[in-house]
């Protein structure tokens, strides 16, 4: 019988240093700014630095406890969820909601926004590609915020 366990943190150190060592294989996604932990800098003998920082979603670096190293691609499969595809719609879910709606309060130097406006807002933003501030200050909305 064998266990196979996946463990998924943002920090290597996060991990306790006891189950670092028992781990057979290591697979490091894209490190962004922070880069690698000072234990794992020698990959940047194998590995460019600006890889390693922007590494695409489907790659992976993969470190086994052989010290053998690779490069692995991991495609979407086809029925992933793709960036900014409505998966409710997609699949035929229709959300309805049991509250009533929260209405927006004018308190005179500033206004709290309803539930309705959000909606505006957040459908400006992403169906018509304005900002969150331009989005925000639309004439449309009759609130300021």
């Amino acid at each position: 019988m064998r266990l196979a366990l996946g463990l998924d943190s943002i920090r290597y150190y996060a991990i306790d240093i006891d189950i670092r060592n028992l781990a057979d294989y290591l697979i490091l996604k894209s490190q962004g700014v922070q880069g690698l932990a000072a234990d794992l800098q020698w990959l940047y003998s194998y590995f460019n630095p600006s890889t390693v920082k922007n590494t695409p979603p489907q790659y992976y670096i993969m470190i086994s406890k052989t010290g053998a190293l690779g490069l692995g691609e991991f495609p979407y499969p086809e029925w992933h969820k793709k960036e900014k595809e409505n998966i409710l719609s997609s699949v035929g879910v229709k959300v309805e909601y049991g509250e009533e709606p929260f209405e927006g309060e004018y308190k005179g130097t500033f206004s709290i926004v309803g539930d309705k406006e959000h909606a505006e807002i957040v459908r400006l933003y992403f169906e018509e590609g304005l900002g969150l501030a331009r989005a925000r200050l639309e004439p449309k909305l009759c609130y300021r915020i």
